[in-house]
């Protein structure tokens, strides 16, 4: 599937997750990155007693804390699935039909990843909260717990949180992993509208995109391949490569942006630069990027961003009559 495709059904997926069942909505979200195992559990959603059957499925030897998992605002939770070592070769080819159809999970099994998700109630879960549940979540498991967060924001708004721990193998003890305490986060998912930062996010921890070189088709591959696409360093290096790519297409003279006459050009022995308004370009980037981080923390309202709304607000269009400077 190509990228504008799998990005089209992930919008959708987000979309039907906003309002959707929990458990279908998230298991079909899972399913379009290309993640699916028939090894699942018909647990009850009400949070206390969801606990207390994970507590007593794994041998009841650890107890959730409530407090630090923040039970108290959980509104429901779904143990989505599985998925072990051996079914990830035949995910990796495409054919999810090989997987067996048997339903239950594999305790032992500490190469494997669980997904749970969570409805959580209104209130202010900042990414501190969401790591201490995250944390506290994965005590419970021998193995690693994604969780996937839906949460409204204080506008009533759905949004969705994916939750990722970082652990590695018991240098004592090879049945055991150790969490080291680090999580990372997408964070506040707008499931409604989803932004292309958070589309193109999710898609590149797709099965078919997390890595450049290769599918992978082992549990150790793929996890490092996820703590790499979400690392924060890794995050910002890509932004500011496509930051650095889209000026260099702007500034050209056959391509690139037109400002009013008056701005300095710059003197250069570049002609892709020469007398090019250099310094007009830079100070539109970073006031668009001040104020884009602005509308992210909705101090400024998110229709300023779009082009139907701005045809309402406005009284010339934004795309008409620009010379005019009415916009």
């Amino acid at each position: 599937m190509s990228n504008k495709y799998l990005r089209a059904d992930l919008q959708s997926d987000l979309q039907a997750l906003a309002t959707g069942d929990l458990r279908t909505s998230a298991t079909a979200l899972l399913g379009k990155l290309g993640y699916a195992s028939h090894k699942t559990l018909d647990l009850p959603t009400e949070p206390q007693a969801f606990t207390k059957e994970v507590e007593a499925l794994l041998g009841g030897s650890k107890q959730l804390d409530p407090v630090h998992a923040s039970l108290a605002d959980w509104q429901s939770a779904a143990f989505l699935f599985q998925l072990t070592n051996d079914e990830l070769p035949a995910l990796a080819a495409g054919q999810t039909s090989l997987l067996l159809e048997t339903g239950g999970v594999q305790a032992w099994q500490i190469e494997s990843f669980v997904f749970l998700a969570l409805d959580l109630k209104a209130g202010p879960w900042s990414r501190t909260r969401l790591a201490a549940l995250t944390r506290e979540l994965n005590r419970l498991f021998p193995m690693p717990a994604v969780l996937l967060f839906r949460h409204p924001a204080e506008d009533g708004t759905p949004l969705l949180s994916i939750a990722v721990i970082h652990r590695r193998a018991n240098k004592v003890d090879a049945t055991r992993d150790v969490i080291e305490g680090k999580v990372s986060i997408i964070k506040d998912i707008d499931l409604r509208t989803p932004h292309a930062a958070h589309l193109r996010i999710l898609e590149s921890m797709a099965l078919t995109e997390v890595d450049a070189k290769y599918v992978p088709s082992s549990f150790a591959a793929l996890y490092q391949a996820w703590l790499k696409a979400l690392d924060v360093k890794a995050l910002n290096e890509r932004f500011y490569k496509d930051l650095a790519e889209w000026y260099y297409w702007a500034i050209r003279k056959e391509t690139g942006v037109v400002f009013p006459k008056g701005q300095p050009l710059e003197q250069s022995n570049d002609p892709a630069t020469h007398e090019r308004p250099t310094v007009a370009l830079i100070r539109l980037l970073t006031r668009l990027i001040f104020v884009w981080f602005l509308k992210e923390k909705r101090l400024v309202p998110a229709a300023l961003f779009d082009e139907k709304a701005l045809t309402a607000l406005l009284k010339t269009a934004p795309h008409q009559h620009g010379a005019q400077g009415n916009y």
